[in-house]
């Protein structure tokens, strides 16, 4: 991605230089820049404008949370991977988060269910 304006100073092409190491984006507008429709300050402010306007966006997404193993025993193994919701056998009401180990240790005492409800 290098800057390949000729219209700009070394301090600026320092500047886009340094705006693409750490936005990983590519400068808009260079060949704006060198026909003159643009200066160089206002290329430099559009892209800082729009890659806020990506930063807005992405801070937005609501990530998902994992569910963590809920197994009632201290298993020294539990990893907190592969969780599935579970349903003791033995206790119809109870259902928990557990962990592919926790699982292993528990072999026949639940089962996997298939809604959280």
């Amino acid at each position: 991605m290098p800057v390949f304006c000729k219209n700009i100073t070394k301090e600026e092409r320092a500047a886009f230089e340094r705006f693409e190491s750490i936005s990983g984006f590519e400068i808009m507008f260079q060949k704006e820049i060198d026909s003159g429709e643009k200066t160089p300050q206002e290329a430099f402010s559009e892209n800082m404008d729009w890659f806020e306007g990506v930063y807005a966006d992405v801070t937005n997404i609501n990530f998902p949370e994992r569910p963590e193993c809920e197994n009632d025993v201290n298993n020294p193994c539990c990893n907190n991977r592969d969780v599935k919701w579970v349903q003791r056998r033995n206790k119809e009401a109870e259902k928990l988060y557990m962990c592919a180990e926790c699982r292993k240790d528990n072999i026949g005492t639940f089962k996997i269910i298939a809604d959280e409800s």
